[in-house]
């Protein structure tokens, strides 16, 4: 692993970089803010399904080394994808007739080998049909890629 100014570099076959303290703190941002946007958005109980789109412009390798260097530490894209899963099995706790969200998932990722990465952690955690569904992985940068995810949003 190796550092690109404040960049990480993943590469399949070697271990993740550590994760850094900030980022860290980011992350717990992130999976709060977003269980808690879709607990207000789904406050009506008569809300049957969520339509939600989540973009991560700078995904990264999806995991890192943890703080204590046993194990492993999620990074955003594991993050948001068990935050909605976690969330909708909240949102149906005592329910008869079940709740959606329907999430779609765009991670974009500059570098080929930590997309390359990032991909291959995705296919292992999730379910190999999503990959190109409701996971969606794009190498490339951001800038480049934006417009057209707008377009598959809209």
């Amino acid at each position: 692993m190796t550092k690109r100014g404040d960049k990480y570099k993943w590469q399949i076959g070697a271990a993740p970089p550590s994760i850094d303290h900030h980022s860290l703190v980011k992350h717990q941002i992130v999976r709060e803010y977003l269980g808690r946007y879709i607990k207000v958005l789904m406050s009506n109980y008569n809300i049957e399904k969520l339509v939600l789109s989540i973009v991560d412009g700078f995904a990264g390798g999806g995991e890192y080394i943890a703080p204590d260097g046993q194990g492993y530490s999620p990074g955003s894209p594991q993050i948001v994808i068990d935050t909605v899963t976690e969330q909708e099995v909240l949102l149906n706790i005592g329910r008869d007739k079940p709740r959606k969200v329907d999430a779609k998932y765009y991670f974009v990722e500059q570098h080929r080998s930590t997309c390359a990465y990032l991909n291959a952690l995705l296919a292992t955690k999730y379910d190999k049909a999503r990959l190109g569904e409701d996971i969606i992985s794009i190498q490339g940068t951001f800038d480049a890629h934006v417009h057209k995810i707008n377009q598959d949003i809209i």
